[in-house]
């Protein structure tokens, strides 16, 4: 596993995203990189999932599963992912 040493103002590309994604100071600078591209919503679409997962009751992933099915699936949506048409289809059968 790499030592990361994370800053704003430099970044090495040389690690894997889930190094990335559990240090809170690597995933903060990758967020500054995905705002000046314009596409934070793949960053946002994980700490929703993250989130669905740590979920303990049915009712409360179900409700999570369709917020992030309106949010990052629902075509048109203001902050959706680029994703196949076929996956986004199965993901949308399943909670009809």
């Amino acid at each position: 596993r790499n030592s990361a040493r994370f800053s704003k103002n430099s970044f090495n590309f040389d690690y894997d995203i889930e190094l990335v994604l559990d240090e809170a100071d690597a995933r903060e600078c990758f967020r500054e990189f995905l705002k000046n591209v314009h596409t934070e919503e793949p960053l946002n679409f994980i700490e929703s999932v993250e989130d669905y997962k740590r979920k303990l009751h049915f009712e409360s992933m179900r409700r999570k599963a369709l917020q992030i099915i309106q949010k990052f699936i629902s075509e048109g949506s203001l902050n959706e992912i680029n994703i196949g048409s076929e996956l986004k289809r199965n993901i949308k059968s399943n909670f009809d």
